[in-house]
């Protein structure tokens, strides 16, 4: 179905090939090469599509889409940048939110906008490939500095990689056996720890006849000193029937002494290495026995060993370390990245942030051929490549009950002789420093001036003048650089004064309204200062307590296109009169949106009727629909008028103006700003 399309753009070529696009579509086209215009046909009919390009909207216009996007809510809004002028870049994030289309303006970017499929590379890279420097000055001083440097660079790292590195295999290979050995005996050296433990433990006296009574209380009292003694994190006692009944364990990042016991619990009947114990066989190493074990609570390396009373087996103890706990350590101790695997090649435990199983044609490989040669295993884990060293865990009698792997980083040797690399280049590295300094001190001090220059030509552009650059010297810069504050100085002036017009027009026209409306005469001073009061409260910028105030300056504005016998009728409005009394904010927005000075200030004249709840007008805006400044004027307004005598009513009291603004909170105000009223402005 075709479109009525309304298409404003001050650039004429701009225009028609926009013009030209959508009628291919088959749209209807309307045009307007201002907002002024745009003004009067929109009087005429609304659109189904608008195109506004936002030059037309002044500097500071993504505070004005907003406004734009409140006003025609039933009307879609696409926003151009066709000005062949680079924006500054701190605009870019503005284009990318507010989805403008840039140049060029093609049917196939028109149909992007169109069905908001603009991409941000879409918006920005015109805008960038027009900005980029290709050659900036800096860059091309330094650059014959720099590819002397680099050719330098080059030929000594060449002839110093040689020296260095022609024994880097067999180096990170003796590093990585030496990584491997202290792996092993490091767990020979935990599993003697948890032996001479465990003794502790079975050979306690009054243990063994509080377990075969299964004495809790004493159990504990027994075991509990030495665990914190040992520092063991796992504790079990059983009975001669293989079930758990009192566990001790070490809480996960407690103090050394902060253990949880419990009773009863996990069943170690079906372990074969606790079967044995609990019938009293005997290997070539006597009573105790290791193995690697599953419980609940995760995998437990254990050396377990029997309880005896009067010859007679009456349950075991294990002593255990989780297996988390067992490669951390070991970490620790070696440097290397531990892993201990089962025989499937399933992870146990390891210290990657990554688990990465083995290959179970390794595992086959390692256990036969233990005695003569260890597997390498290469692994990328976080993106860093590992050689890992596999071997056989053993415990007591050569068991093996699983594969251990101790891992180091390929470029781990290129980091252990740092020092050595370090004292080669000094001399490189000096000589380097001084060319580029020198080069690049030479390239800042001519650059530096002109790119501050370039920076503030943008500012200038956003619309700031409050800015100024020092003169660099008496050099042709320095002139350009006076000449530029010469100019900014003037604009300053002229915007000043510009201003001052400003503000007094408006002043202007609120006596004039004051005229024409008694009731409005000292209420617009009196409610422009309580909403500025109220307004400073929320912490808002210089900036927008002046637009704020411009806007409640003129928030009757509209009431200028009201009839006089309508706003100037001693009793109420019929429901006739009250439809065209709240056109009113409609037409102040008629009367103001074309002025880019008070794009900023549209807010409290088109909104200060709406209320919180959603039944104000003119379109029903609720809660944080409605803008912040609106919402605050609206408790200053109602406040005076309530205060005021009208012809049509006496004035209230204070106290019935405030009880009325209580009762309305989260009605017709914003709760936040009532709240932020009794605490700070009632007084």
């Amino acid at each position: 179905m075709n479109r009525s399309v309304l298409i404003i753009q001050p650039d004429k070529h701009a225009l028609i090939e926009l013009s030209r696009i959508f009628k291919q579509r088959g749209d209807n086209i309307h045009t307007a090469p201002s907002l002024k215009d745009a003004s009067a046909q929109l009087k005429v009919s609304l659109p189904d599509l608008i195109l506004i390009d936002i030059t037309l909207l002044g500097s500071k216009w993504p505070k004005s889409i907003p406004v734009l996007l409140k006003r025609f809510q039933k009307t879609e809004l696409l926003f151009t940048y066709s000005s062949n002028e680079g924006l500054p870049k701190s605009y870019y994030s503005e284009l990318v939110k507010w989805k403008v289309l840039t140049n060029p303006l093609t049917p196939e970017r028109v149909s992007l906008a169109v069905d908001g499929n603009l991409t941000d590379i879409d918006i920005l890279e015109p805008l960038q490939k027009k900005s980029r420097l290709t050659y900036p000055i800096r860059f091309q001083i330094s650059l014959p500095y720099l590819i002397l440097s680099l050719f330098f660079t080059l030929s000594v790292t060449f002839i110093t990689t040689r020296v260095v590195f022609d024994s880097a295999e067999e180096r990170f290979a003796n590093q990585l056996i030496e990584s491997g050995k202290l792996s092993s005996e490091w767990i020979v050296l935990e599993e003697d720890q948890l032996l001479e433990s465990l003794r502790l433990v079975v050979n306690t006296t009054g243990l063994p006849e509080a377990v075969s009574s299964e004495e809790i209380d004493t159990i504990h009292r027994l075991i509990y000193p030495l665990a914190v003694n040992s520092q063991v994190e796992d504790i079990e006692i059983i009975n001669s029937n293989g079930s758990t009944i009192y566990s001790l364990r070490h809480r996960t990042g407690g103090s050394i002494q902060d253990y949880q016991n419990s009773t009863g619990g996990e069943d170690f009947s079906n372990t074969e290495f606790i079967r044995t114990i609990l019938e009293g066989h005997l290997d070539n190493f006597g009573d105790k026995y290791a193995a690697v074990e599953n419980p609940p609570w995760g995998h437990v390396f254990y050396v377990a060993g029997p309880i005896i009373s009067q010859d007679k087996v009456v349950g075991a103890a294990l002593i255990g370390t989780s297996l988390p706990t067992l490669v951390s350590e070991i970490r620790e101790t070696t440097l290397a990245q531990t892993t201990l695997y089962d025989f499937e090649g399933r992870v146990l435990a390891t210290t990657f942030i990554e688990e990465q199983g083995l290959d179970p044609n390794l595992v086959f490989q390692i256990i036969p051929g233990q005695d003569d040669f260890s597997l390498l295993n290469n692994k990328v884990v976080a993106d860093i490549n590992y050689t890992e060293l596999l071997g056989p865990w053993e415990v007591r009698n050569d068991l093996d009950i699983g594969i251990l792997g101790a891992a180091l980083p390929q470029n781990y040797l290129v980091h252990t002789s740092w020092v050595t690399r370090t004292q080669i280049f000094i001399a490189l590295g000096a000589f380097i420093a001084l060319i580029l300094t020198i080069g690049f001190r030479l390239a800042n001090g001519i650059s530096k001036p002109l790119e501050s220059l370039a920076k503030a030509s943008e500012e200038v552009a956003a619309g700031n003048y409050v800015i100024g650059l020092e003169s660099p010297g008496s050099n042709e810069v320095a002139v350009l650089t006076t000449s530029f504050n010469h100019m900014l100085k003037s604009l300053r002036v002229s915007q000043a004064e510009l201003m001052e017009a400003y503000d007094n027009s408006l002043e202007g026209w609120s006596r004039a309204l004051s005229l024409r409306d008694h009731d409005t005469d000292d209420h617009s001073r009196r409610v422009v200062d309580l909403t500025l009061k109220l307004a400073k409260l929320f912490d808002l910028n210089e900036t927008d307590l002046e637009s704020i105030r411009r806007g409640a300056l003129l928030h009757d504005i509209g009431k200028v296109g009201i009839p006089d016998e309508i706003l100037q009728k001693a009793g109420p409005l019929s429901d006739e009169e009250w439809i065209i009394m709240k056109k009113h904010p409609l037409y102040a927005a008629e009367m103001l949106q074309p002025i880019n000075f008070m794009q900023e200030s549209l807010e409290i004249p088109l909104y200060h009727h709406e209320k919180w709840d959603g039944t104000g007008y003119p379109h029903g805006l609720k809660r944080d629909a409605i803008p912040l400044s609106a919402r605050i004027f609206a408790v200053a307004d109602v406040y005076d008028a309530l205060l005021s005598k009208r012809p049509y009513r006496d004035a209230w009291t204070k106290e019935e103006a405030l009880h009325y603004l209580s009762e309305n909170s989260g009605k017709h105000f914003d709760p936040q700003v009532i709240d932020l009223f009794f605490k700070h402005i009632n007084n």
